[in-house]
């Protein structure tokens, strides 16, 4: 069978639903990951949003307990978002969470996020490696009071964690996943 490439999913989406547009409870759009082309668009069904929140509810379950914090680095906004499943995943575990979108590049950015989740008060972080170890690098990121870290969306280096283990002094764990296939 041939691959299906980013190309095929950006220029034909629909070609690919395997149910009723009716029974589509969730399209999630996904920029393109170089400078141009065309984003992706993935429908779901509340079964695949479901199972989608039921994943995030067993991996979770092991890094955060009932009454504690998770503060998650990216977008939340949209209904089927990674934020928005989450946030009602980690709710059926008794489980704070917070979306606080990506931060902003730079300083002011780093500074202003750092203080928003100081105030808030994690136990457990969820982001995008890169943005998660510019925060470890801060010099105020012993601030940040972690029991666990996530990271996900981008490659996560043995060094990048290492990094990350030594300045939170945390678990840091790793989540390798395709948005298309939930």
């Amino acid at each position: 069978l041939p691959y299906t490439s980013p190309t095929d999913l950006a220029a034909s989406s629909g070609a690919f639903l395997c149910s009723g547009l009716s029974e589509v409870e969730g399209l999630i759009f996904i920029p393109t990951s170089g400078t141009s082309g065309p984003g992706k668009r993935v429908c779901c069904t509340a079964a695949d949003l479901a199972r989608t929140r039921d994943f995030f509810r067993h991996g979770m379950q092991y890094m955060v307990s009932p009454g504690r914090k998770v503060a998650l680095l990216m977008s939340g906004d949209r209904p089927g978002s990674v934020g928005q499943l989450l946030t009602q995943a980690m709710g059926d575990l008794d489980v704070s969470c917070q979306v606080f979108g990506f931060m902003q590049p730079g300083a002011t950015g780093e500074n202003a996020m750092l203080n928003r989740l100081c105030d808030f008060g994690p136990d457990c972080l969820v982001g995008v490696p890169g943005q998660v170890l510019a925060l470890a690098r801060h010099p105020e990121a012993a601030r940040l009071r972690l029991a666990s870290v996530l990271l996900s969306g981008d490659t996560a280096t043995r060094p990048l964690c290492a990094a990350i283990t030594e300045a939170f002094s945390c678990s840091v764990f790793i989540h390798y996943g395709l948005t298309e296939t939930g």
